[in-house]
């Protein structure tokens, strides 16, 4: 409930941005508006965030048998991946860097964030295929170091 009333708060405020971009005639004009607003994320987010479509589009080939599960899992990684390449024209309209433009990084930033928790999945899946396949002191062993 309450992810659902912070979503909607936020897309009135980006509405309301959208909208009070005034005084433009053309839709060039409009796109280079809006990707005039520059802003930074650390590098090593936006090579993440470059990455996440992909890595969602190779998760949904391997669970092509399953189709739903892979829809679900792929499609919101990909839709704001594909949303960060149509900001892409407005950025350099605006003469302001891919890389930098508030925009393509929110866009991308949102496609990191549906991507994480299948990264997540995926290293702790991993780890538990590795602890099981060791021998029972071994991982004991492990995991005690691991965490101490």
């Amino acid at each position: 409930m309450a992810n659902g009333t912070l979503a909607a708060i936020l897309a009135w405020q980006q509405s309301i941005a959208i909208l009070a971009a005034e005084d433009v005639a053309s839709a060039n004009e409009f796109a280079e508006t809006i990707g005039a607003i520059s802003t930074g994320m650390a590098p090593f987010n936006i090579a993440a965030a470059m990455v996440a479509p992909m890595i969602a589009l190779l998760t949904a080939i391997a669970l092509r048998h399953q189709k739903p599960r892979a829809v679900g899992i792929a499609a919101p990684s990909l839709i704001t991946g594909t949303l960060a390449l149509a900001f892409i024209p407005g950025s350099s309209a605006a003469e302001v860097s891919r890389i930098q433009s508030y925009n393509v990084l929110k866009a991308l930033d949102a496609s990191l964030l549906a991507t994480v928790p299948l990264i997540a999945a995926t290293i702790a899946a991993a780890t538990v295929l590795l602890i099981r396949r060791l021998a029972a002191p071994t991982a004991i062993a492990l995991v005690g170091e691991y965490l101490c």
